[in-house]
């Protein structure tokens, strides 16, 4: 049932969605540690009092920039149709990843100002929590593939979840330290392949626990 909201609702979430992107563009450009909330103030074009009534100050305000970016990606891939083929699947996964990348490169540096801030004990948590939900989720369509004979019955889907996830990590890092290193267009066929030729039935794989050949 949609709720409808009143006036003065719609005007404060339209405030905070303003303090918001104002927030990001200075953060992008300043640094979180050189942003003042004055220079937010200015940005959105919004009094004091207003900011405070949204926010409790300058961390409170990053904390949720930071939780609306890791929150983003979860609910996209969340709402992929858990009907579809496999292949569909890890392109829409793929995809998911090369938005997430182009996205953190259009931002400027905000990305490094959140990676920054991992140091402290409540953005860690937000990054923990968005992992775990977001190995959750990749488990998740694994395991009903999986019971569907479409994904190979021995795959580990939690740490084939990780495993996804770390090499997105990992591309992403190069991509942002070296921008004309990775063109990411070209990387959708063969990271879609090497998805699928990981989790998709067939022979066995060999085992390593004999000895070694010399």
């Amino acid at each position: 049932m949609t709720i409808q909201q009143t006036l003065p609702q719609q005007r404060a979430k339209e405030t905070r969605q303003r303090i918001l992107q104002a927030a990001e563009r200075v953060f992008a450009r300043e640094g979180y540690g050189q942003t003042a909330v004055e220079e937010i103030l200015i940005e959105a074009g919004i009094s004091r009092g207003a900011f405070y009534h949204h926010f409790a100050g300058k961390e409170e305000l990053f904390k949720a920039l930071l939780d609306d970016h890791l929150q983003e990606w979860v609910m996209e891939f969340e709402a992929v149709d858990p009907a579809s083929s496999t292949r569909e699947v890890i392109e829409r996964f793929v995809a998911l990843q090369i938005d997430d990348m182009e996205a953190h490169l259009a931002s400027g540096n905000l990305w490094f100002e959140f990676m920054a801030a991992a140091r402290q004990e409540w953005a860690r948590a937000s990054f923990a929590e968005f992992y775990r939900r977001s190995r959750d989720v990749i488990a998740g369509v694994l395991r009903a593939a999986q019971r569907g004979g479409r994904v190979r019955a021995d795959l580990d889907v939690e740490a084939a979840a990780w495993l996804m996830l770390a090499v997105f990590e990992g591309v992403s890092a190069f991509k942002t330290l070296d921008p004309e290193g990775i063109e990411l267009g070209g990387l959708k066929q063969s990271w879609a392949d090497l998805i699928e030729q990981f989790v998709r039935p067939g022979d066995p794989a060999p085992s390593h626990t004999g000895t070694a050949e010399r």
